[in-house]
């Protein structure tokens, strides 16, 4: 921002005091970048007792933790400096294992680790609220009373983050940046409800703003190194995970 203020003005990201302590035995700007570097790896943990989870054998399970540290769209963002967005893979990751273990307790204290990140981050848990309440209204019975429990509960604690944490910005912090929204802000209001307002109301604007030439060379740079695999299921409810990667990714026009 070309001057001195708090991080706190802009992105509410409490989670970075979880690196306090080692910056604090080490206070250099290496350590931090070590650390990115660390919370990135550590995704393998998560991601490998998911797949375990989920019945792959050990060499499935290793094969898929090397192709996340592969894929250039995961590791390429520690070239970029220094952002919390690295928390997010890992947190994630856990919180799927959590929910496919059907542990309450913990699906609770990565939703909230995972909200911690930053205020949109609550878009990540509340969608996946949504998949996992779709999920369980749809499909198996043995999990459909955590799946509906928990999947209510993401989505309430989530809109309730989000509402709190934008109120935060809004007063006391550079308020929340709407303007990379500004293609879809038709009355000029800066409001997210015109945002959503115009997504229900013209569809068409959507197509449009995600077939951007940029755009479509941004979707074969993360989809093509995937081999097009998560658009290939029969499980329909989970097209509703993509969400953030169109509303953050595609919607706006916002550079970065």
């Amino acid at each position: 921002r070309d001057g001195l203020l708090s991080h706190f003005q802009v992105h509410v990201s409490p989670i970075y005091y979880l690196l306090l302590p080692f910056y604090w035995l080490f206070p250099k700007p290496a350590t931090l970048q070590v650390l990115q570097a660390a919370l990135l790896a550590a995704a393998a943990v998560p991601a490998w007792k998911l797949a375990r989870t989920l019945r792959c054998s050990p060499w499935e399970s290793a094969l898929l933790c090397v192709l996340l540290f592969l894929y250039p769209s995961y590791g390429g963002g520690a070239s970029y400096d220094l952002h919390e967005n690295a928390f997010l893979t890992p947190l994630l990751l856990w919180m799927f294992y959590m929910i496919e273990r059907e542990n309450q307790w913990g699906t609770v204290v990565f939703c909230i680790l995972t909200c911690m990140v930053k205020e949109d981050a609550a878009v990540y848990t509340a969608v996946i609220g949504l998949w996992l309440l779709t999920r369980s209204l749809l499909g198996e019975k043995v999990k459909k009373r955590f799946g509906i429990k928990a999947g209510l509960g993401l989505l309430v604690g989530s809109a309730l983050w989000f509402t709190a944490a934008t109120g935060y910005l809004a007063h006391y912090g550079d308020g929340v940046m709407t303007n990379r929204y500004s293609n879809l802000i038709y009355d000029g209001s800066g409001s997210l409800i015109t945002v959503i307002k115009a997504v229900l109301l013209s569809p068409m604007k959507v197509f449009y703003e995600c077939a951007d030439p940029e755009k479509l060379k941004f979707i074969g740079l993360t989809i093509l190194p995937l081999c097009g695999i998560p658009f290939m299921t029969r499980k329909y409810e989970r097209f509703l995970l993509l969400i953030p990667y169109v509303l953050v990714n595609l919607l706006s026009d916002y550079q970065y």
